[in-house]
Protein backbone atom coordinates (compact mmCIF):
# COMPACT_ATOMS: atom_id res chain seq x y z
CA UNK A 1 0.00 0.00 0.00
CA UNK A 2 1.40 3.23 -0.94
CA UNK A 3 2.11 5.76 1.50
CA UNK A 4 -0.52 8.63 1.36
CA UNK A 5 1.45 11.68 -0.24
CA UNK A 6 0.04 15.13 1.04
CA UNK A 7 -0.66 18.13 -1.57
CA UNK A 8 1.90 20.03 -1.40
CA UNK A 9 0.32 24.41 -2.32
CA UNK A 10 2.77 24.26 -5.31
CA UNK A 11 0.59 21.53 -6.57
CA UNK A 12 -2.56 22.76 -5.82
CA UNK A 13 -1.38 26.17 -7.45
CA UNK A 14 -0.80 24.21 -10.87
CA UNK A 15 -3.85 22.72 -10.28
CA UNK A 16 -5.85 25.49 -10.02
CA UNK A 17 -4.01 26.98 -12.75
CA UNK A 18 -4.31 23.97 -15.19
CA UNK A 19 -8.50 23.54 -14.46
CA UNK A 20 -8.55 27.39 -15.26
CA UNK A 21 -6.96 26.89 -18.59
CA UNK A 22 -9.34 24.42 -19.26
CA UNK A 23 -7.18 21.05 -18.98
CA UNK A 24 -8.33 17.75 -18.33
CA UNK A 25 -6.93 14.99 -15.59
CA UNK A 26 -5.02 12.91 -17.91
CA UNK A 27 -2.70 16.14 -18.73
CA UNK A 28 -2.38 17.15 -15.35
CA UNK A 29 -1.04 14.21 -14.48
CA UNK A 30 1.03 14.18 -16.97
CA UNK A 31 2.95 17.52 -15.32
CA UNK A 32 2.13 15.63 -11.96
CA UNK A 33 3.82 12.54 -12.06
CA UNK A 34 3.30 11.97 -8.35
CA UNK A 35 -0.65 11.90 -9.06
CA UNK A 36 -3.22 9.73 -10.37
CA UNK A 37 -6.39 10.67 -12.28
CA UNK A 38 -8.45 9.81 -9.18
CA UNK A 39 -6.03 11.62 -7.26
CA UNK A 40 -6.40 15.30 -9.28
CA UNK A 41 -10.31 14.65 -9.91
CA UNK A 42 -11.01 14.43 -6.04
CA UNK A 43 -8.58 17.34 -5.36
CA UNK A 44 -10.04 19.44 -7.64
CA UNK A 45 -13.48 18.29 -6.63
CA UNK A 46 -12.58 19.53 -3.02
CA UNK A 47 -10.99 22.63 -4.17
CA UNK A 48 -14.47 23.31 -6.09
CA UNK A 49 -12.55 22.97 -9.81
CA UNK A 50 -14.13 21.62 -12.42
CA UNK A 51 -11.87 19.62 -15.17
CA UNK A 52 -12.03 20.17 -18.79
CA UNK A 53 -12.97 16.84 -20.31
CA UNK A 54 -12.44 15.77 -23.91
CA UNK A 55 -15.08 15.66 -26.32
CA UNK A 56 -16.12 12.05 -26.01
CA UNK A 57 -16.09 9.70 -28.77
CA UNK A 58 -19.22 8.11 -30.31
CA UNK A 59 -18.73 5.37 -32.68
CA UNK A 60 -21.95 5.89 -34.33
CA UNK A 61 -21.96 2.47 -36.73
CA UNK A 62 -21.08 0.49 -33.45
CA UNK A 63 -24.24 1.98 -31.89
CA UNK A 64 -26.20 1.13 -35.08
CA UNK A 65 -24.64 -2.53 -35.82
CA UNK A 66 -25.62 -3.19 -32.06
CA UNK A 67 -29.10 -1.77 -32.15
CA UNK A 68 -29.87 -3.64 -34.94
CA UNK A 69 -30.10 -0.32 -36.99
CA UNK A 70 -29.45 -0.24 -41.00
CA UNK A 71 -26.97 2.87 -41.40
CA UNK A 72 -29.96 4.17 -44.24
CA UNK A 73 -32.45 4.51 -41.61
CA UNK A 74 -30.51 7.08 -39.33
CA UNK A 75 -33.31 9.46 -39.33
CA UNK A 76 -35.56 6.64 -37.99
CA UNK A 77 -37.92 7.48 -34.85
CA UNK A 78 -36.26 4.24 -33.67
CA UNK A 79 -33.00 5.96 -33.48
CA UNK A 80 -32.38 9.18 -31.36
CA UNK A 81 -28.95 9.49 -32.17
CA UNK A 82 -27.91 10.95 -35.60
CA UNK A 83 -24.35 10.91 -37.05
CA UNK A 84 -22.91 13.84 -35.29
CA UNK A 85 -24.58 12.35 -31.81
CA UNK A 86 -27.28 14.85 -31.54
CA UNK A 87 -30.83 13.84 -30.53
CA UNK A 88 -33.61 13.88 -33.61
Amino acid sequence: MMKRQFWTEAEKEILKSMAMANRCAKDIIKVLKSRTIHSVNQKAAELGLSLAGKEPEIDINEFNRLMGINNGSNRSKDNPIRERGRRV
